[in-house]
This record gives structure tokens, sequence and C-alpha cells, in this order.
């Protein structure tokens, strides 16, 4: 594909387009020289990266982004040994790796101040030229890249407990899945009963079948959580608004491209659900869980989990606790830029039944909790505390 229809395929099919912080129009005259003028294959990825990015689709990856980002920001694929996180505005070390806590530099809690002198927010906005993110406060997509570095040995310096302190670490080999939230990998167990009789569902690992047996098996409980930080192993939507939901309502509306108007978008579906919508193979007598319900969100709650939330959110009795999702929702189209590689961008425009935008926004919560940088520092997780006082104090 010529890079001239990669620019048209974006400017007539992506569904943020309407959306943009910038001119499409002024983009083009900006871009295309760049394209044509690329002289290597890092050059025209790079650039392809960077006009991508100013789409603000969270939706928006490459097959081969993460080895060319990789190349482009570190030496070798090394990386500073620790998974970031954003906490009260500042990059704070999460996790070390490869390391027992105590026996490096960096600790947990750790708010970064610079990389070998680069200001470390400096090293975020260079690393958002060429990833795109729905606004400025969603960094989701920037952290797992945020430790890559050029420097073997590079010199940190942050801010513990108020005082502000320099040392060096000794880099560590730099994988993408390694270095993303490591509260996925900490998920065992597709649902669990908690102490004081509090059911806890992980849809990462449920699939459809079990969905009848967990809520039969959590009839009795005091109070349920959905734990929706994490993507769904598959989806569990329609069979869980069977039991949440009182009533039948609607809860998103769907627009998609007009493919024979290009740049048109056309308002497609009403999504329902609740009590009476079957899917197949479903449950004949489903009851209504009359008790409080919490759902987790953040930023890690992305497309798929974001129809999720704005189904079940609302069943009567259904709480929303966190902060604000990605703002991803809809269906991934593929662009084949080469025979190996594709990029993705968002398909479906997804917005409330009232019709407001999601996309970039995101969902917001009815009980707004982010982590903070002591909770980082003692190892809590603080949105799971605080859906458990939740439910206590119902």
């Amino acid at each position: 594909m010529s890079k001239l229809q990669i620019i048209t395929v974006i400017e007539k099919f992506l569904l943020t387009n309407p959306q943009m912080d910038y001119d499409w129009d002024e983009l083009l005259l900006e871009y295309i020289p760049e394209m044509i003028e690329g002289t290597d294959e890092q050059s025209y990825w790079l650039t392809l990266y960077s006009m991508s990015a100013k789409t603000n689709d969270g939706h928006v990856y490459f097959d081969n982004q993460i080895q060319v980002l990789g190349t482009r920001f570190s030496e070798r694929l090394t990386a500073v040994p620790v998974i970031f996180e954003c906490a009260e505005g500042q990059i704070v070390v999460r996790k070390t790796i490869g390391v027992t806590i105590g026996d490096s530099f960096l600790q947990p809690g750790d708010a970064v101040i610079s990389i070998d002198g680069v200001d470390i927010m400096d090293i975020v906005e260079d690393l958002k030229q060429y990833i795109a993110v729905p606004n400025d406060e969603k960094l989701k997509r920037v952290i797992p890249y945020l430790p890559l570095c050029m420097n073997r040995v590079p010199e940190i310096t942050v801010l513990r407990n108020g005082e502000e302190l320099t040392g060096t670490v000794y880099n560590t080999r730099w994988n993408y899945a390694d270095f993303n939230d490591p509260y996925f990998a900490s998920i065992r167990i597709s649902h669990e009963l908690l102490d004081n009789n509090i059911g806890l569902i992980n849809p990462k690992l449920l699939i459809r079948d079990q969905v009848y047996s967990v809520m039969e098996e959590f009839s009795g409980t005091s109070g349920l959580i959905i734990d929706l930080r994490q993507y769904p192993g598959e989806d569990t939507t329609g069979r869980f608004a069977e039991y949440l939901l009182d009533e039948v309502r609607p809860y998103a509306v769907w627009s998609k491209p007009f493919i024979p108007v290009p740049g048109l978008f056309l308002d497609a579906s009403i999504s329902y659900a609740g009590p009476g919508i079957r899917v197949s193979g479903g449950n004949t007598n489903p009851y209504f869980y009359d008790k409080p319900v919490v759902i987790l969100m953040n930023q890690q709650s992305q497309s798929a989990c974001e129809t999720m939330i704005m189904c079940l959110r609302t069943g009567p009795n259904v709480t929303v606790i966190g902060n604000n999702s990605i703002g991803a929702n809809g269906n991934v189209a593929y662009l084949y830029l080469s025979a190996s590689t594709r990029m993705g961008f968002s398909s479906l425009g997804a917005y409330t039944p009232e019709g407001g935008q999601t996309q970039r926004i995101g969902l917001s919560p009815d009980i707004y909790v982010e982590p903070t940088i002591e909770g980082i520092r003692d190892g809590r997780d603080e949105l799971m505390e605080a859906a458990v006082a939740f439910l206590l104090g119902q």
C-alpha cells in the first residue's frame, strides 16, 4: 500500500477523526513531505507512528511497534529494571525487575525526577510523539516504554520520602510484556470468596459457560466485586447482565463508517441488555442479584472492558469505583501496510445512550479512587481496598 493510500484510509475511516486535536488537512501538508523524504526503513515507520499518534486513538498500534520503538529509545533493547506507575501526577516506581527489594537503588514508591539528566516528563513527551494516547492524562500505553534507555548504567534521580537522591542501576533486557502492569500476572483464579462473604470475579480468566455456575455459587454473598481493570478472556457481558439488571436497558450507541461515502459515519445500532435477552446456550432462569455490586475500573480498562462497564453499570445496585477508563471503545480495524505489518485503529464509534462521547474521554467512575505514592510504597491495592470498604458500609 502506498504512503498516500495510508493517509487517505486514516482520514476517511478513523472513527476518532472528528475528535482529534489537529486539523487533518494541515497534518497532511506536514507529513506527506516527511514520508516522501524518508531515507531508511526506520524513518518511514517513525513518521507513520508520529502521524498516527495525532489521532489520539487508544486502539492505534503497529505490529512492529515494539521492535522499532525499542530500537529508537534504547541500546540493544535494554531498560531501567523497573515497572512505572502514574500516581499523584508523578512517574513512580511500582516494582523493580530482576532484583530483590532492598538490593536496588530504586525502591517502590520512588518518584522519578530524571534519567541520565533528562527530566522524566520530557521522556514521556518524547515517547508520546510516536504512541497515540487519548489525552495527556492517560499514559497507560506509554508506561511500558518509559524504562527504555541508551545508557547501560544510567543515573537516576528520585524523590523518596521528601529527599532527593541520585544513584545508578544496571539495565536489564527489555520486553514489553515484562514491563507492563504487574497486576495482570498476579491474577491466578477466575473467582474467589473473600473475607466478609464478598465474591470477587476476575473476567480475564472467566469463560462464558462459567458465568451461570459462578453466579449460582455467589447467590448467597453479601456483595460482589467485578474487577474490570483486566481485559475479559471471553465476552461475558450479556450473561452477567441477566443477573445484574432488573430490566432491559439500552447501554450504548454505535456508529460506523458508511462505505459508499468515505468520511461519513452513521449511527448503526443501539445495544440493549438485561433479563430475557438470551445469548446462545443461555440460562433459562437467571435470578436478579439484589446485593451491592462494585465494578473496578482504571486506565487499564479498554475496549471490551469499557463496553462491559457501560452495560453492567446500568444495573440498579452497581457502583463503579476507580479512575477514568482509557477511552478506546469499539472494534479494531486493520490496515495492512506490508505482508507482516498491520496498523490497528478504532472501527466503531461508541457513545452513551444519550449520545455522550466515550472515546478519548473514557468512562468516569461513580467513586473516584487512584493509587497514591504511599500505597505503591506499601504494596497495597487501593482500589480493591476501596471496593471492600464500600461494600462493608452498605
